[in-house]
């Protein structure tokens, strides 16, 4: 049996069944006490990631699951730049807090190098957060590739430009008031410890108190 078979109840797949129907099962883990099931399969075309979440979701409501998950794999040859919009798709989900420094941008893919161009700023935010080995590991198990993946900052508008100084201005501003407090504690805390008392300049050379009449 297919997909579309084991799954005809749901009404999502009975509408993408015919994309699902050519898939060869690879896996299929079915957890009673957590009802929850895990399908691993293998496709001749690519199917997007929206119909994949839009299936699983009609899936889960009509058979009562807590969670069902699709690990699709694809021939090697299938993979281009124009997946790209499925790994926006699927950073949503995965990493939505990174999802906005992506925003506008586009990507190349060229002798198993796959770079993308931001409309703006966050190359270094990006490969920091482990986005670049997220991308990766999702083209392995996807396509069976491995890719190297990297970020391309953009070129900032003139306005872009005069926030970013206004709040390394803030920024910088709030540190050196901070730096100053602190010192300004300091300062106070040790005019307690010690007493300074200030009269005229000594002059000559200094004598024992015993030679003091």
């Amino acid at each position: 049996m297919n997909l579309a078979e084991i799954f005809q109840n749901a009404e999502a797949m009975r509408q993408y069944g015919d994309l699902f129907s050519g898939g060869k099962v690879l896996d299929f883990t079915v957890f009673q006490e957590q009802k929850k099931i895990e399908v691993t399969a293998e496709f001749p075309k690519i199917i997007s990631k929206q119909i994949l979440y839009t299936v699983a979701k009609s899936i889960r409501e009509t058979y009562t699951l807590s969670s069902i998950k699709f690990f699709v794999k694809y021939p090697k040859s299938l993979f281009s730049a124009d997946y790209y919009s499925a790994i926006l798709l699927y950073l949503s989900y995965k990493m939505p807090g990174m999802r906005q420094f992506l925003d506008g941008s586009s990507a190349a893919y060229q002798d198993g190098a796959l770079l993308i161009q931001l409309e703006g700023n966050g190359a270094e935010i990006l490969q920091h957060n482990g986005v670049a080995d997220e991308i990766q590991k999702l083209i392995q198990q996807e396509f069976s590739l491995e890719i190297s993946v990297s970020f391309c900052n953009g070129e900032e508008s003139e306005q872009e430009q005069e926030a970013d100084f206004l709040e390394k201005r803030s920024e910088y501003m709030r540190e050196a008031i901070a730096a100053e407090e602190e010192e300004s504690q300091k300062a106070g805390s040790q005019q307690k410890k010690h007493v300074i008392l200030m009269g005229k300049t000594i002059k000559g050379k200094p004598i024992s108190l015993r030679d003091i009449n």
